[in-house]
């Protein structure tokens, strides 16, 4: 889990929260916050729990809205252990580092439109581009690997967003 930020087109700086799931990289939330209070953030979490369950832990840099009371003890009352990266070094959290890269690629005109862009980048992040580290398993989506499906081989439908940057094929799961 982690922040960034993007600036719109009036310069003002939107705030992005991230949380991906270790071993299948299913983007789990990708929500445009309005302030980055340890509330906040635990609203995210929440909802990502109630969709996706309890993880066993969140790794997180030492920025302090992540390393607060408020998130320890909340954390630690549902069983999440909190697994801070040494100071310093973004690289042991690479997986959202580099999950945050991808959108340096966009502009966006307002908060609204983050959010519409968003939807879009996670959906096409999940369900359309087949993850590099999950080739070796049969080059399956982040979605496949969440729900621990093979390769889907069903008609497909082309998928493209943010005017061709994103683009790929959907396969839908069997039935």
């Amino acid at each position: 889990m982690d922040l960034t930020a993007k600036a719109d087109l009036s310069g003002r700086q939107q705030l992005v929260l991230g949380i991906l799931d270790h071993g299948s990289r299913a983007a789990l939330r990708l929500a445009n916050l309005t302030d980055k209070r340890s509330l906040t953030i635990l609203r995210e979490v929440i909802e990502a729990i109630r969709r996706y369950g309890i993880p066993q832990r969140i790794r997180v840099d030492n920025e302090a809205c992540f390393v607060s009371a408020a998130m320890q003890v909340a954390l630690g009352r549902l069983g999440i252990r909190l697994q801070r990266i040494q100071p310093r070094c973004p690289w042991q959290n690479g997986r959202i580092e580099r999950f945050f890269q991808k959108l340096n690629h966009i502009a966006i005109v307002d908060g609204d439109d983050l959010c519409a862009k968003l939807a879009t980048f996670r959906c096409w992040y999940n369900h359309a581009r087949p993850h590099q580290h999950l080739l070796g398993r049969g080059g399956r989506t982040p979605a496949e690997a969440w729900g621990g499906r093979t390769k889907a081989t069903g008609m497909p439908t082309y998928f493209s967003g943010w005017n061709g940057r994103l683009v790929g094929w959907f396969f839908p799961p069997e039935r």
